[in-house]
């Protein structure tokens, strides 16, 4: 599927190369928003890696193209709240409303493998973030890198080493217990003035 939209967007560009027709960077703009919606439609590595290309290797892309994927690093495609419901329930052992007074239904933020999402917790009336992971988000991402390496590996094998590290760099988020503890350090470093 990823392959026939990058063969459309391609093909964008046929008159400008075969027949020195049309303006690149008006191809560049008319195709920008095809790959965006591309990248959303494909989810996960898709948009993950659209965001580090286009926020740590913008020069690898024509500028409209940067333009049109950096807005996926702050407004990536959110889930159905009926997919936050039950991979919350199966993570506390309880239903929603059993855990929280409250839980907004629509989310503060998405990226590529999960969203965030406001709630007032029942026991303590404390308003908390609830990230939650898209269900198979880990596999799915981690596949579609193995899947790209095996790709380059053909393609363009100077690009190895940047798919390993990326890789790296994905695997830390993925452990949203291990950032807690970050972010709960932090606040307590703060606290302390």
């Amino acid at each position: 599927r990823f392959e026939a939209g990058l063969l459309r967007i391609g093909l964008a560009y046929a008159p400008h190369f075969a027949f020195g027709r049309g303006d690149l960077d008006e191809i560049h703009a008319a195709t920008a928003l095809r790959l965006e919606t591309l990248v959303r439609d494909m989810r996960g590595a898709y948009v993950k890696s659209a965001q580090l290309v286009s926020t740590a290797f913008p020069d690898l892309l024509p500028a409209a193209w940067v333009a049109r994927l950096e807005v996926l690093v702050d407004d990536a495609p959110a889930r159905p709240f009926s997919v936050t419901r039950r991979v919350v329930e199966a993570e506390l052992g309880r239903s929603v409303k059993d855990a929280f007074r409250e839980f907004d239904e629509v989310p503060v933020g998405a990226a590529s493998i999960g969203q965030v999402h406001r709630a007032v917790v029942r026991k303590t009336n404390e308003t908390v973030a609830v990230k939650v992971m898209f269900p198979g988000g880990r596999d799915l991402v981690l596949g579609d890198l193995k899947n790209v390496r095996r790709v380059l590996r053909f393609v363009k094998p100077a690009l190895l080493p940047a798919i390993d590290e990326f890789r790296e760099r994905v695997r830390g988020e993925f452990c949203y217990l291990d950032e807690a503890r970050v972010m709960d350090a932090c606040a307590a470093y703060v606290a302390r003035g």
